[in-house]
């Protein structure tokens, strides 16, 4: 018997298929992704997250998140956003960052494309990651131009990720049914509750007024308040428990407000 080495082939239809899968038609987790990202950049400082939903007649829904954190070099760039299962160094490191197995924001391509622009030491990198896995990575010097598009003061640094909602019978909520949703789900409400998070709806070029995203916590007798202890951890675990005031028979899930989060 002859024996043959091979590689394993990843195709093009089968990263289209994982990211479908991932992101199951629902710009709430696509939003999640890269809500999550831009939380992370800033780390332990402060800084807003920017939320822009802009429809206009015959072109595709833009849905971009916008950060003044430390931005990317056109490197970084690159390894973030066009290296599939490529390891997290700073999660490796055990910093503070979500994230595991190297897919993230990639998957937010399955609605179209996703571009990343940012500003990083005065350089201006753009990266387009599209749903048949073709990349376009550029860079030049930041300009005054490029800091008023991203909306990233001069001398600073941010990103802004765009995703162009390109596929059909991809559904966008309402403003305020968005808006609702983002400030329930349940990977987001920590991170609302403590960064301003903010959206910003337009259409047709009309504004309409922009909405804080922010969890507020159903009222409820606290009856557990405790620190627990992790055995083989050097951590603990802090446990609340809250009784709401009426019971409910409401289905568990990502938006429900009772359960264990």
């Amino acid at each position: 018997m002859n024996a043959v080495m091979g590689h394993l082939q990843f195709t093009k239809r089968a990263f289209a298929q994982d990211a479908d899968q991932a992101m199951a038609g629902d710009i709430v987790r696509a939003l999640i992704e890269l809500i999550t990202n831009a939380d992370d950049a800033y780390g332990e400082t402060d800084g807003p997250i920017t939320i822009d939903v802009i429809h206009q007649d015959g072109e595709p829904t833009l849905v971009a998140v916008r950060d003044v954190a430390r931005g990317l070099t056109p490197d970084q760039l690159a390894e973030c956003f066009g290296v599939l299962g490529g390891v997290n160094q700073e999660f490796a490191a055990g910093g503070p960052v979500r994230g595991l197995l190297g897919r993230g924001a990639k998957d937010t391509a399955t609605f179209g494309r996703t571009v990343f622009e940012t500003i990083r030491d005065c350089v201006y990198g753009r990266f387009e990651l599209r749903r048949d896995t073709v990349t376009l990575l550029e860079s030049e010097p930041a300009t005054d131009e490029h800091h008023a598009s991203l909306e990233i003061p001069a001398g600073g640094s941010g990103l802004v990720a765009t995703i162009h909602v390109e596929q059909p019978g991809i559904k966008i909520p309402t403003a305020n049914r968005l808006a609702d949703r983002l400030s329930t789900h349940v990977q987001l409400r920590r991170l609302t509750e403590q960064r301003q998070v903010v959206l910003r709806w337009a259409e047709n070029g009309v504004r309409a007024p922009s909405q804080v995203i922010r969890w507020n916590r159903p009222a409820g007798e606290q009856i557990v308040d405790q620190e627990i202890d992790i055995e083989g951890y050097d951590t603990s675990a802090h446990l609340t428990l809250v009784r709401m005031p009426t019971p409910t028979d409401d289905r568990f899930g990502p938006y429900a407000r009772h359960g264990l989060e």
